[in-house]
């Protein structure tokens, strides 16, 4: 009887073993995010705002990108924490809620001011003797509000959508083990894959290609 349970108290401690590695490997991304990205966006940010004294069109795009990539940093600590705590959300609904809705913001606020900029480059490398509304700073700065309305739009809808989620004895927060929205997750996830990451992306390759054959 004693033979038959050592190997599966083994199998259970190898298990239990197996589930915190992963979970130390996204804590130390987490915080390495929180870090590096907290001292070079900060960097970044100071540098638009105390050593440009006249913005580009191409310097309005990168500081919204720097804006973008910023928003992640407040975040990371609670993540970590997340998994820190075995996948369980001690913060609450609310911060639950904001952190969904800034991880959408960044993720998709990033492609998007990527994608701006590589047009803005393809417009002044490629066709650098056209005139083009891209090299005028008051377009971009529109064009710029409008990409933030539709970001913030998606996080407001994410954060009244999705809420955190009882499994077992743990409170997740945005988890696909959260059976309550495990289906409408991977409906908005491809559907934002489809629209928000698949078409900015193959704009992205489709202008750098062009700018690569121009040089060459």
């Amino acid at each position: 009887m004693n033979s038959t349970m050592l190997p599966l108290d083994n199998i259970t401690a190898n298990s239990s073993l197996c589930t915190v590695e992963p979970q130390h490997i996204s804590i130390t991304v987490f915080l390495l995010v929180f870090l590096v990205g907290f001292f070079l966006n900060t960097f970044s940010l100071w540098v638009f705002c105390c050593r440009i004294p006249q913005w580009s069109s191409g310097a309005v795009l990168q500081f919204h990108l720097a804006v973008s990539d910023a928003i992640i940093t407040p975040v990371a600590p609670f993540m970590a924490t997340y998994f820190v705590m075995g996948s369980h959300w001690p913060f609450g609904a609310f911060l639950c809620k904001l952190k969904i809705a800034l991880l959408i913001i960044h993720f998709y606020g990033s492609i998007l001011f990527l994608t701006l900029i590589s047009i803005h480059r393809y417009v002044a490398v490629v066709q650098f003797k056209q005139g083009s509304c891209m090299k005028r700073k008051a377009f971009v700065q529109k064009l710029c509000a409008g990409v933030w309305l539709v970001l913030l739009a998606k996080g407001i809808a994410c954060f009244y959508f999705f809420n955190t989620g009882q499994v077992g004895n743990r409170t997740q927060c945005l988890s696909i083990h959260q059976r309550d929205y495990i289906e409408t997750y991977f409906a908005i996830n491809f559907v934002l894959l489809t629209l928000v990451f698949l078409m900015p992306f193959s704009v992205a390759v489709t202008c750098y290609v062009q700018i690569a054959d121009s040089v060459w």
